[in-house]
């Protein structure tokens, strides 16, 4: 009985959580939970505003590593390899320009290397038909060919594609066989907001105002015989108490 009562309050909390999810977050967390892949479309004037919200949440939501592709049908499969990488140490400078400290250059990075633990792929159905193969084989094998070594992707990875769509079931297609892999096809209505974009231009906005704050205090500590009726060092603003928001902020 006692086993039965702990999972079903698991579940309760498991769906709890979920429910307080966004449908962007939501998406990555059901592709990341059974191994797939999902694809993102969205007006083309929110595209923007789609990625941003995925820099935000995939590493303050699932603590993952990322990068960005901006694909193009001049992306080379060499040059879209590349862009999946992040770096695990930071590259050391060479003295020289020789050929062959360059060469030692490049097998140092690709040694201090692993691919992103999300790759966000933006407009990817403009590739070559040979990248969408490339990335065929990834998602197939969980590795891919780069800088002459082959790299595995990490345990936990997802490749989301970004484009652009008016309207669910709308926009561009991928070849067969690559648009198959994948999950799930959402499409994120710009009318449902960017939580963590909006939370996060709110906390910009509150350090943007605790730094005027600052900056007039310190103007009327540096003033000499200058009349404060609000008390000196205070924001004329402000009722002289500080600002819950401000202690959290201050403590970042």
């Amino acid at each position: 009985m006692a086993s039965i009562t702990t999972t079903a309050s698991i579940t309760a909390s498991l769906s709890l959580k979920a429910q307080q999810l966004t449908d962007i977050e939501l998406a990555i967390l059901i592709c990341l939970a059974t191994d797939e892949h999902p694809i993102l479309t969205t007006p083309a004037h929110n595209i923007d505003s789609l990625v941003y919200e995925l820099c935000l949440l995939v590493p303050r939501v699932f603590q993952l590593t990322h990068v960005i592709i901006y694909c193009s049908p001049s992306t080379t499969p060499e040059d879209f390899a590349s862009e999946l990488l992040v770096f695990s140490m930071p590259p050391s400078p060479c003295s020289t320009d020789t050929p062959e400290s360059i060469a030692l250059q490049r097998n140092r990075l690709t040694a201090s290397s692993v691919i992103a633990h999300c790759i966000i792929a933006i407009n990817f159905d403009r590739v070559p038909h040979i990248i969408q193969i490339q990335v065929l084989e990834m998602l197939r094998t969980r590795r891919i060919l780069t800088r002459g070594a082959v790299l595995p992707v990490p345990q936990r990875f997802v490749f989301i594609p970004v484009m652009e769509a008016d309207a669910p079931g709308e926009g561009p297609r991928l070849t067969p066989h690559l648009h198959h892999t994948f999950a799930m096809s959402h499409w994120h209505d710009p009318e449902e907001g960017y939580m963590n974009m909006e939370a996060d231009e709110v906390h910009q906005a509150k350090i943007e105002q605790r730094q005027r704050r600052l900056q007039r205090q310190n103007q009327a500590e540096g003033s000499v015989g200058e009349d404060v009726d609000h008390g000196e060092g205070e924001d004329p603003e402000s009722d002289g108490e500080l600002d819950p928001l401000d202690f959290y902020i201050t403590e970042a």
